[in-house]
C-alpha cells in the first residue's frame, strides 16, 4: 500500500484580514455620527477591520458542516446570507432536498 493513499486531502478555507473602506462610513465619521474606536472602525476615513474568507462552492457541504459542528442547513443559509446571495443555488438545493 502506498503512503499516498493515507494522505488526508480535505479542502481548506482561505482566511485573511483586510481593511474595507465605505464612502458612507467616511461621511459618518466626518459628520461625527460614527467615532473610530481603533478596533472595528479604525481611522478618520471610516475604514473597517474585516476578516475575509473563501469557500469553494464545489465542496461537499455536508462534510464541511460536520467539520464545523453545525447542521448542513445552517451552513447553507449562512453561506447564502454572508455572500450577499452570490450562490443562490446553495439554498435552492436545501429546499428541494438535493444534497451537494
Amino acid at each position: 500500500m502506498s503512503n499516498a493513499l493515507l494522505v488526508d486531502l480535505r479542502p481548506t478555507i482561505a482566511i485573511t484580514r483586510a481593511h474595507m473602506k465605505l464612502p458612507e462610513l467616511e461621511e459618518s465619521v466626518k459628520s461625527g455620527r460614527l467615532v473610530p474606536d481603533g478596533k472595528v472602525c479604525i481611522n478618520k476615513f471610516g475604514e473597517l477591520n474585516v476578516t475575509k474568507f473563501a469557500v469553494e462552492p464545489v465542496w461537499y457541504l455536508p462534510g464541511v458542516a460536520e467539520r464545523f459542528g453545525i447542521d448542513e442547513g445552517t451552513l447553507r443559509r449562512s453561506l447564502f446570507e454572508h455572500t450577499g446571495g452570490m450562490y443562490p443555488e446553495v439554498t435552492v438545493l436545501v429546499r428541494k432536498g438535493v444534497r451537494s
